[in-house]
């Protein structure tokens, strides 16, 4: 049903004036509020940097305090190393890697960082399938490839994400918003590739089909609605409820 109302509800949603931006999200300075945040993980992290022997670790620990001034550009490292770009260039290409892809994965751990902090004892963020689920998502996808054996950090969300499974297969703590998280529910325990959640995980998509907008709601196959899925009431369908 999915695929009908993907196209007509695209159009739709695309028509609107589109805003752009001059500088990405990850080229802009941290704000003042946010340098308080992730100082904290900033510090732990250094300390793992600092002893690293390799020359992708001396560029990460000269990274890591410019990206609270937003002044980390290859030109600024090099010059901090006393080198010029190209040696710079040179040198991290021989052990595997890009200057862009250091920066975007140390950006990366710190964001990791704060999110394993942010746990509750019982393994959620805020209390909140949807929260903890998309930062489970951000652990087990990123690039360190963390897994359920890299310990509780993974696990225990886990198994918060299961002990909201309720009896008709929707995966969230309330009855508001049980569609979107149980869709992105689904997702993270599929990320873990973990065979013992394939109940759960079925018993969540035939939730979700069973919301799917169709004739039972009144709709046909040529309305842009058909194959939506809402957020668990009467609402009109929403796009991230389909794609993820």
């Amino acid at each position: 049903l999915a695929p009908c109302f993907l196209p007509s509800y695209l159009e739709a949603m695309l028509q609107p004036t589109r805003a752009t931006f001059a500088t990405t999200t990850a080229d802009m300075p941290l704000g003042r509020n946010r340098r308080g945040i992730l100082s904290a993980h900033a510090e732990a992290l250094l300390k793992s940097l600092d002893a690293s022997k390799t020359f992708r670790g001396r560029v990460e620990s000269l990274l890591m305090p410019s990206l609270h001034t937003g002044d980390a550009s290859i030109e600024a490292i090099a010059g901090k190393l006393g080198l010029s770009r190209q040696t710079l260039f040179r040198r991290l290409q021989a052990e595997g890697v890009t200057f862009e892809k250091v920066l975007d994965e140390l950006r990366h751990t710190l964001a990791l960082h704060y999110l394993r902090g942010q746990q509750a004892e019982n393994g959620s963020l805020s209390g909140s399938v949807g929260i903890t689920a998309l930062a489970l998502r951000g652990f087990l996808e990123s690039h360190r490839g963390y897994n359920e054996a890299d310990g509780p950090f993974v696990t225990r969300p886990v198994e918060f994400l299961l002990s909201k499974v309720n009896d008709d297969g929707s995966i969230s703590e309330s009855l508001q918003n049980r569609s979107y998280n149980t869709a992105v529910a689904l997702v993270a325990l599929a990320a873990t590739k973990n065979p013992n959640y394939q109940a759960a995980i079925a018993n969540g998509q035939k939730f979700l089909t069973g919301h799917q907008i169709d004739e039972g709601e009144g709709y046909k196959q040529d309305h842009r609605y058909y194959g939506g899925i809402g957020y668990g009431g009467g609402e009109r369908p929403d796009m991230s409820n389909v794609y993820i």
